[in-house]
């Protein structure tokens, strides 16, 4: 091998280490965005149904869970969401959080990838995911539980959890 094979295998080794770090750092980036906190989620209604759906083998129609509307027609919409989160936490209830995040940076990964696409720039791919997680909104129930109380949030209107 000469010296010129030697530097041109160097440079397309640190390309490829680049490509593989700007993605990261992208992912990462956005990602910080959006890793829920526990205090204010739903999460505690996804394992509570969950748990009831692992139990009983049938989704629940019947609010048993909150207090004004208990023993009232529910319709749980997000019931295979509720019991994946159950088995995941039923394993290890730090497993919840590494679900939540895998779950983002496969979100996350698809748009950078679009974006790359797009524009053909990992650098422009990784800003344009940054603006998007920057600029996004998030549900005024998930930021904290005193801002929504279910029902007056226009978030949970009609859904049937209040």
């Amino acid at each position: 091998m000469n010296s010129a094979e030697a530097g041109s295998s160097v440079v397309e080794r640190i390309a490829k280490i680049n490509t593989i770090l700007s993605g990261l750092a992208a992912l990462v980036g956005a990602s910080a965005w959006f890793q829920p906190s526990v205090a204010g989620s739903d999460l505690w209604w996804h394992l509570a149904a969950g748990r009831e759906i692992v139990a009983t083998g049938s989704v629940p129609t019947v609010d048993h869970f909150s207090f004004t509307f208990s023993g009232r027609p529910w319709m749980h919409h997000e019931w295979l969401w509720g019991t994946g989160y159950w088995l995941v936490y039923r394993i290890s209830p730090e497993a919840v959080a590494l679900v939540n995040l895998a779950l983002l940076f496969a979100v996350f990964g698809v748009a950078w990838a679009v974006a790359l696409r797009h524009c053909g720039s990992r650098l422009g791919a990784g800003l344009a995911l940054w603006a998007a997680a920057a600029t996004s909104t998030r549900s005024p129930c998930s930021s904290s539980a005193s801002s929504c109380s279910r029902g007056s949030s226009p978030s949970h209107a009609g859904c049937g959890r209040r």
